[in-house]
């Protein structure tokens, strides 16, 4: 089978060098005699960005669609996605086009019988996490409300009260990324004021007017 190796550092400098990273793809490669036909990567590169938002990401999804390979291979799951249910998102759109994925940490090759069986689990538990936070997210809102703390889409520079706000500042409070806030939101059905999904930038605008019209 010809694969496409995607090779990846993350920013916090603490991951695996991109020499290591070959030598893991080169062993691999030869004990299951597929024939990596290009080496290709994105260097300082968070892992919270989608594959199509990368300059090698699009590459490697060029070269499937051409057909000049039919999959990839990664060291670690997150040079490919952010996380577990990302991932699953991942699998389930390649499985589509009959496209093979390989992680080398998790031990998943869909090209195999096995690899397949596990990327079947994966999506279950993905299906299974984001229905928990859609729960979560839905149960913490409504406390909120009961609270007596309004609804609001877009909060004006005199009412900071919204009901998302409030979660935002919340779950920012408990720690939580701009990420994994924008995916919990979205879960639970909600909309910006403009009628689009939440994502990482989204929340971070909130939280920076937020902070300023507080300081």
């Amino acid at each position: 089978m010809k694969v496409v190796a995607y090779l990846r550092v993350s920013t916090d400098q603490q991951d695996t060098s991109m020499s290591a990273q070959r030598d893991l793809i080169e062993r691999w490669a030869a004990y299951r005699e597929h024939d990596i036909v290009a080496w290709l990567s994105d260097p300082d590169v968070s892992g919270g960005t989608g594959l199509a938002d990368r300059e090698g990401g699009r590459e490697v999804l060029r070269m499937l669609s051409a057909k000049e390979a039919q999959g990839v291979v990664v060291t670690k799951l997150d040079r490919l996605s952010r996380d577990v249910a990302d991932f699953a998102t991942v699998l389930k759109q390649f499985r589509k086009k009959n496209w093979s994925v390989a992680t080398l940490d998790l031990d998943i090759d869909t090209a195999t019988t096995n690899g397949e069986m596990i990327a079947h689990v994966l999506m279950a538990l993905a299906q299974w996490e984001r229905r928990q936070i859609g729960d979560r997210t839905r149960a913490a809102l409504a406390e909120l409300k009961r609270q007596g703390k309004p609804y609001g889409g877009r909060p004006s520079k005199t009412d900071l009260r919204g009901e998302v706000v409030n979660y935002i500042t919340m779950r920012r409070d408990e720690g939580a990324g701009l990420s994994q806030i924008a995916r919990e939101l979205n879960e639970a059905g909600h909309l910006t004021s403009l009628g689009n999904r939440f994502y990482p930038s989204t929340v971070a605008k909130l939280v920076e007017r937020v902070s300023a019209l507080v300081s």
